[in-house]
């Protein structure tokens, strides 16, 4: 389902990072609303999508060349809390698809003007694990595969998807590449019924030798290390030199989890007076409110841990320090689980604090429950980029 176009956003006055998250801030009650619309869905509304593109947020890390804002990635980092804090599915794909278009800059700059040219808002989903095969054939490939997990690609032109050789090379191995697939080319399968993250429309793309030109494909070295032709475009950008080995892609994801824990802070101080079970105590109340002071304090943790190392990721980038220390590596590794571990410990701790109201159906705190289990589930099975041999959404 493609969204309308609207190439003259693109053409409008650049906004700087703390109008963009004005405005990310600005959609937050109207999302609030629409959770339970965006959940029986499976995907988000249209209408949410096309606040997106309206406020520009999902351009803040694409490139100014193409009607982006080259934002710092601290700012799609905090536009993804603000968005998770009001409707955990929306955060999600917002954090996939805005992180998207530092992934399309490394492509060469034809494919660049093939997706951006005549609409500076067209966006691509991914699926970037190996479960496709592709064949060399006269002027690019013929790539076929069912991608799954691709969050948001009801609203997208193309796939970046991952696909290894169908013959060994001379080395008996199976070399891998990245490909920009049209999605109009590919069948999107509707399998996207889930427990939590309902809303993200992640649903699976089936494909059958389709034909990719050379210059929408990458080898799987370029890809990771970000050194496909399109950086030279952009060189200029310290976001468009950021490895895959260490990069704020997951930590985006994580952040999303970190939304959804500070909603549910947000639901139990609202709702205080209906924490607990039957009649509560003086003493109970005073352990209910410890119990929101605790989550509250690991909530705000998690979220310092994640622009700590943000702002380390753009500090090696601006300076342009390559190879990426291993040290930084592991930090993104490591952020991206204690993130993720105290989001989940903050919301486990409100919901078993807040009595039996919260399991009725289209309880806003039982949907962070579900959903903070969800985000936990992808992110550690997709987690950092760890090595030539990792894949992450993002």
């Amino acid at each position: 389902m493609a969204m309308p176009r609207a190439a003259e956003l693109g053409r409008r006055q650049p906004l700087s990072a703390a109008e963009l998250l004005e405005r990310g801030v600005r959609l937050r009650p109207v999302l609030v609303t629409r959770q339970e619309e965006t959940e029986r869905l499976r995907r988000l509304p249209e209408a949410t999508m096309q606040e997106f593109h309206d406020a520009g947020i999902l351009r803040v890390v694409q490139p100014t060349a193409f009607g982006g804002f080259e934002a710092d990635f601290i700012c799609q980092i905090d536009l993804t809390d603000e968005i998770a804090r009001s409707c955990g599915a929306s955060g999600w794909v917002y954090a996939v698809l805005s992180a998207h278009a530092a992934m399309i800059a490394n492509f060469s700059e034809r494919a660049q003007q093939e997706v951006w040219g005549d609409d500076p808002c067209a966006l691509a989903s991914s699926s970037l694990s190996s479960i496709g095969r592709f064949k060399r054939v006269d002027g690019g490939y013929l790539v076929s595969g069912f991608w799954r997990y691709s969050s948001g690609c009801d609203y997208c032109a193309y796939l970046v998807a991952g696909a290894d050789a169908e013959e060994p090379d001379e080395t008996g191995r199976r070399p891998r590449r990245r490909f920009l697939l049209p999605i109009p080319a590919l069948e999107i399968v509707d399998d996207w019924h889930v427990l939590g993250l309902a809303g993200t429309g992640s649903k699976s793309l089936r494909g059958e030798e389709v034909f990719v030109p050379e210059w929408r494909s990458l080898t799987d070295r370029e890809f990771l290390s970000n050194t496909g032709p399109g950086r030279s475009l952009h060189d200029h950008c310290h976001l468009y030199r950021l490895s895959r080995y260490a990069h704020p892609g997951p930590l985006s994801l994580a952040m999303a989890g970190v939304g959804i824990a500070q909603h549910a802070v947000d639901y139990c101080t609202a709702h205080l007076d209906r924490m607990g079970v039957g009649r509560t105590s003086s003493v109970e109340r005073e352990a209910i409110r410890h119990d929101i002071a605790e989550a509250t304090t690991e909530v705000d943790a998690a979220r310092l841990l994640i622009r700590r190392t943000v702002c380390e990721i753009e500090r090696a980038g601006k300076a342009r320090i390559e190879p990426v220390p291993r040290a930084l590596v592991e930090l993104v590794a490591r952020d991206r689980h204690f993130a993720t571990l105290y989001a989940l410990r903050a919301t486990d701790r409100l919901f078993r604090a807040a009595g039996s109201h919260v399991l009725f159906e289209g309880n806003e705190l039982q949907r962070c429950l579900r959903d903070v289990h969800a985000v936990a589930s992808r992110t550690t099975r997709l987690g950092a980029v760890a090595g030539p041999a990792g894949t992450t959404e993002v």
